[in-house]
C-alpha cells in the first residue's frame, strides 16, 4: 500500500493529484496520470480523470484491463476507478472469509469516494447490486451489464460447462481455462476484442485453484429485495445472451423501482468488449441524463 493513504498526508497528497491531473488536461491536453493504490486487504485499484465518480467491477475470470475502451471513452469528463476483484489481476488471493460488496467498500474509501455511480458487468453487476442494497446513500446510479444476482438460482442448461469441470477435476488448470474460454458465456466474434479477452482470462487462470468457500454469501439475498433499488438504474444485456442473464435483467427491471432495460443486437455476454462503441453510447446517454 502506498506510504500515507489514510492520513492527512495522504488525503492532501491525492487532491493533490487530483488537482494536477486536471490542470494538465485542461491547459495543455495533456493526458491525465493513471493513480494507483492497494487497499489494506490487497485490493488493487486504479484512478484517472477528473470530475463526477465512475467505479467500474469486472467479471469473473477477467480483470480491470476489460474496461479499456471505457477508461478511454470516459477519463476526459469523469473520474474512472477501476479494480481487481479478490483473486484477480494484481489483487490478493481469497484466502479469508470475505464479501466482495465490502471489498469495495475499501476502495471507496481508500480512493476517497463519498459516493459514486457503479459500472458493473454480469459478477461486478451483482456485487454492485449487493453495494448499492447495502449502502444506499454511497450509490449515485447504477449501470448493469449483463447482470448477476446474489440469491438467483439458474433455470437454464449448463451443459456447456462439462468440459471445464472435466479439466478441473483432473486437475489441468490450463485445459480448464481454454475450455472456459470457449464457452458461450465468453463469445466475441470481434478478432481484437476476442484476442484481448483470451489474453485477460489466461492471465487470470488461478482463479480455478482457489478456495470456494471462503466467500461469505450476502445474505439476504439480493433476489428477495429489489424493490429496495433505489438508484436510477440501467441495465444493459446483449441481444445473444444466455437465458438466465435475460431473466435476471427482466427480473431487475420489473421489481426495481429506477431500472430501464436497453438490449444491444448481435452481442453476448461481454458486450462491452465485444461492441464498445454501442455500449459507450448507450452508457454516455444515461450518465449525461440528470
Amino acid at each position: 500500500m502506498v506510504e500515507g493513504v489514510g492520513t492527512l498526508e495522504g488525503r492532501l497528497r491525492k487532491a493533490l493529484l487530483s488537482m494536477l491531473a486536471g490542470f494538465l488536461l485542461a491547459v495543455c491536453g495533456c493526458e491525465a496520470p493513471v493513480m494507483t493504490d492497494v487497499t489494506d486487504s490487497g485490493i488493487y485499484f486504479e484512478s484517472v480523470g477528473s470530475g463526477p465518480p465512475l467505479v467500474l467491477l469486472h467479471g469473473f475470470s477477467l480483470d480491470r484491463r476489460m474496461w479499456a475502451d471505457q477508461v478511454e471513452a470516459l477519463r476526459d469528463s469523469y473520474r474512472v476507478v477501476r479494480y481487481d476483484l479478490r483473486g484477480h489481476g494484481l489483487s490478493g488471493p481469497p484466502d479469508t472469509p470475505f464479501q466482495p460488496h465490502l471489498d469495495l467498500l475499501e476502495v471507496f474509501e481508500a480512493a476517497q469516494l463519498d459516493s459514486a455511480t457503479l459500472i458493473g458487468l454480469s459478477a461486478g453487476a451483482e456485487i454492485a447490486i449487493d453495494f448499492a442494497l447495502t449502502f444506499p446513500e454511497r450509490v449515485r446510479r447504477l449501470v448493469l451489464a449483463s447482470p448477476g444476482l446474489s440469491g438467483y438460482v439458474p433455470q437454464g442448461s449448463f451443459e456447456w460447462m462439462g468440459a471445464v469441470g472435466e479439466a478441473l477435476r483432473s486437475g489441468d488448470v490450463v485445459v480448464a481455462t481454454e475450455r472456459w474460454i470457449e464457452t458461450p458465456l465468453m463469445a466475441i466474434t470481434e478478432p481484437s476484442a476476442d484476442s484481448a479477452m483470451r489474453a485477460i482470462v489466461r492471465s487470470n487462470a488461478a482463479i480455478w485453484t482457489y478456495r470456494q468457500d471462503v466467500r461469505t454469501p450476502f445474505s439476504p439475498p439480493a433476489v428477495d429485495r429489489l424493490e429496495q433499488l433505489s438508484a436510477p438504474t440501467l441495465v444493459v444485456v446483449g441481444a445473444n445472451d444466455l437465458q438466465d442473464t435475460h431473466a435476471v435483467a427482466s427480473l431487475i427491471v420489473e421489481n426495481a423501482p429506477n431500472a430501464t432495460l436497453h438490449t444491444v443486437s448481435a452481442v453476448g455476454h461481454l458486450l462491452n468488449m465485444a461492441a464498445p462503441e454501442a455500449f459507450n453510447r448507450v452508457l454516455r446517454g444515461f450518465l449525461n441524463n440528470r
